[in-house]
């Protein structure tokens, strides 16, 4: 099993940022809420070192090897998005950014222990949502692996498609 490890995005991270949010395979599920594209500028701003207290920016990092982002936010912080996919608590968005590690059952692990490790640990968070859009079957396939039920779809502003609303309990 690999050490799978997180820590807060820096600024030295943005060059892998912007690349990984420039690969084919995060680029087809990624899109940003003010229909921008990736860009350095875009990607410093919505994925670089936290700017407020909203959004907690992680880099995923395996055996060392940084290979991904991961972020987590409070419901509550967002309330017109709680209120369109009816759902409180920690909500949890990421990509695994290296091309060689896709579809390797990775993001299995990186979501159960980003979960356990980041969300659960603050004892005021009761459940974990994630996203997805419906079409994306390889991610649904990961997040109902690491414990995620399916519970309604909803249709969210600046998205191509509908989101599957995903929930794990703690």
């Amino acid at each position: 099993m690999s050490d799978i490890t997180f820590r807060p995005v820096e600024a030295r991270d943005v060059p892998d940022l912007y690349r990984w949010r420039n690969e084919p395979h995060v680029t087809r599920w990624w899109s940003e809420d003010d229909d921008s594209g990736p860009t350095l500028d875009v990607v410093t701003r919505n994925y670089g070192p936290d700017y407020d207290d909203k959004e907690h920016r992680y880099i995923i990092e395996m055996d060392g090897r940084p290979i991904g982002y991961i972020q987590m936010y409070k419901l509550a912080d967002w309330p017109d998005y709680a209120a369109l996919i009816q759902e409180t608590g920690a909500g949890i968005d990421l990509f695994i950014g290296e091309p060689d590690l896709i579809n390797k059952g990775i993001g299995t692990e990186v979501i159960n222990r980003f979960v356990e490790d980041i969300v659960f640990d603050d004892p005021s968070i009761t459940q974990c949502v994630i996203d997805p859009e419906i079409k994306n079957a390889a991610a649904i396939r990961a997040y109902t692996k690491a414990g995620f039920t399916p519970v309604r779809t909803v249709e969210v502003p600046n998205t191509p498609s509908p989101e599957l609303i995903m929930v794990r309990k703690r």
